[in-house]
């Protein structure tokens, strides 16, 4: 088994804004995140959705794979997925999975029609995997493959 998480709307939210004093003034509720340690700068800032990092580290501890495709750009991706590794299942462990966790981004997207760019999972695969056996967890139909709907775990 072998999960693929989306980033944007799916376990993270990104703020416009760069100023970290004003994203707070104008959304109280972030506090509360920052306690918590929830609070991720990856370009810019990004709040982790609540139980995401308690899913990473159930996964990581019953030994069941996961990836991460988002339509971002790579750079940030990169940044963010060792940012919440790190916070999930701290600096050593990270650097164990760090090479077997693939981050793939806008730049991994497949052309499926002149007018969409789809999510393949085929592209996450590795020769002893199968696609009956990964779910992509993401919040948008839209970056679909269609042939892989029934991979999608849609939020």
């Amino acid at each position: 088994m072998r999960i693929v998480f989306d980033i944007d709307g799916t376990i993270a939210c990104g703020f416009f804004d760069d100023s970290l004093d004003k994203i707070k003034r104008h959304n109280a509720w972030v506090n509360e995140f920052e306690m918590r340690g929830l609070l991720i700068h990856a370009l810019k800032w990004h709040i982790i959705l609540p139980g995401f990092i308690e899913l990473i580290k159930w996964l990581d501890q019953h030994g069941i794979r996961f990836d991460f495709f988002s339509s971002g750009i790579k750079e940030r991706n990169e940044i963010l997925v060792a940012e919440l590794l790190k916070l999930a299942l701290g600096e050593n462990r990270y650097l164990e999975i760090a090479p077997l966790v693939k981050i793939l981004s806008r730049d991994d997207l497949t052309n499926y029609s002149s007018d969409r760019v789809v999510k393949d999972l085929r592209k996450v695969l590795e020769s002893s995997d199968s696609l009956e056996n990964i779910v992509l967890i993401d919040d948008a139909l839209s970056y679909a493959h269609p042939d892989q709907t029934k991979n999608l775990l849609l939020m």
